[in-house]
């Protein structure tokens, strides 16, 4: 092979890989946002004189006033700015029988896949208000939130 078809090949070789750049090409995983799971639990409290909280076999949920607490209730993460960043569902509820006396909470978990990492989160469970909670606390399954009369 000559010099000159040699230096034409690694010529055009070059120009080749240098063109298989796109502006259209993914972004590299390095400029990608770094995702979360966010964690947690809300305890639904009464007295177990009341029937706020009514139980169905296994499972428990709200009622009187507390209609909204009950698997499949909606879940929202937000950022400190109030821009939502993840939505979820309550699961069903179970009694939570290591605690003794006169209340016993009914404990509904979540669990919210693909939230974008901050520093503080805000959660709010169907309407009733937001609670701030730090990463740490959402990615460790550390979030526990509490609604009722205890």
């Amino acid at each position: 092979m000559s010099m000159t078809r040699l230096a034409v090949a690694v010529s055009i070789t070059a120009l080749a890989l240098i063109g298989c750049g796109s502006e259209d090409a993914e972004p590299s995983p390095a400029s990608a946002p770094l995702l979360i799971t966010v964690r947690g639990d809300l305890a639904l409290t009464q007295e177990l004189a009341s029937d706020a909280i009514l139980r169905q076999q296994s499972t428990c949920y709200g009622t009187k006033g507390y209609d909204d607490i009950h698997g499949g209730a909606q879940v929202v993460v937000y950022d400190a700015a109030g821009v939502v960043l993840g939505v979820g569902k309550l699961d069903s509820g179970i009694w939570d029988y290591s605690v003794d006396g006169y209340y016993r909470p009914c404990k509904l978990s979540f669990t919210i896949i693909g939230v974008p990492a901050q520093d503080l989160y805000q959660i709010e469970v169907t309407r009733r208000g937001k609670i701030v909670v730090s990463r740490a606390q959402a990615e460790s399954g550390n979030v526990h939130l509490t609604l009722g009369n205890n």
